[in-house]
């Protein structure tokens, strides 16, 4: 499973990040192999994917961007970049982007 999310985040361009839980990790690569969402997801790690994913994939911002927020709320920092690099590079909005730094 891990190999596979790795391999997933080359093809489309983000770092990987860690997955310690089993469990997370197996939810993580359901969504990304076999599209399966979940819905109250409340762990950043999974969080964290579910909003790269529907960014990346679906492009559907404004649930990467739910996503994100909700990691944030959690203290993911790697949310926080990744939804600070879509304010920047992709909404090019620089207010909203100092706004969640």
């Amino acid at each position: 499973m891990e190999e596979y999310i790795i391999n997933f985040s080359k093809t489309y361009r983000f770092t990987y990040i860690k997955i310690e839980n089993k469990q997370s990790m197996e939810i993580i690569y359901n969504l990304l192999k076999n599209n399966i969402k979940l819905s109250n997801i409340n762990d950043d790690i999974i969080l964290l994917y579910y909003g790269i994913y529907c960014g990346k994939v679906e492009k559907n911002y404004d649930e990467m961007k739910q996503y994100f927020l909700a990691a944030v709320k959690q203290g993911n920092s790697n949310a926080l970049n990744h939804l600070s690099y879509y304010y920047f590079n992709i909404e090019k909005n620089y207010d909203e982007m100092k706004n969640v730094y």
